[in-house]
């Protein structure tokens, strides 16, 4: 994340461009890329002014024996600050429910036998909770789909039209 926030984002935007605030900045990830476009608008405030997330885990807490998160944060019983604190964004949302400002589109598939679709439900959840109805935050969980680029490309039309107006999204095509 400081990589991301202190060299990448400024250098990108100095020499090409990009990453202005106020522009269209737009985050798309999918897996641990989907838990990144999470970090990445909390740790950068004001660039990104939407995001989708396809598969991500957003609470390491629900799963402390995932051989990834053990392998970033150390053992829970010894690193539990690490596993609660700014890297975790189910956390970190709830904390600081203002911290987060951007409309987000959410999917998960429903047979994912990688990462439980329980981690799309409870960020929606929290972020309902944290900013209401009123937000925009959409959750789309698709029967039979699993962890693969199948469902993934599945997601990527809908998400752009998210994109286009998150306030009046329906999952529907016009």
């Amino acid at each position: 994340g400081t990589f991301i926030r202190d060299y990448m984002i400024p250098e990108l935007e100095k020499k090409h461009g990009l990453f202005k605030a106020g522009y269209a900045n737009y985050l798309m990830g999918l897996s641990t890329g989907g838990r990144g476009v999470v970090m990445v608008h909390l740790q950068n405030p004001g660039i990104f002014v939407g995001g989708a997330a396809f598969s991500g885990d957003y609470d390491q807490t629900t799963e402390p024996n995932d051989n990834l998160m053990r392998n970033v944060y150390g053992p829970i019983a010894a690193f539990r600050n690490r596993w609660q604190g700014e890297d975790n964004p189910v956390h970190a949302i709830e904390k600081d429910p203002s911290r987060w400002t951007m409309p987000l589109y959410l999917a998960h598939g429903k047979n994912d036998r990688v990462v439980s679709m329980s981690h799309s439900q409870l960020l929606y959840e929290v972020l309902q909770k944290a900013k209401g109805n009123d937000f925009a935050v959409t959750y789309n969980a698709v029967d039979g789909a699993g962890h693969d680029y199948k469902f993934w490309n599945s997601q990527i039309e809908p998400a752009l039209r998210f994109f286009k107006n998150p306030k009046s999204f329906s999952d529907q095509p016009k």
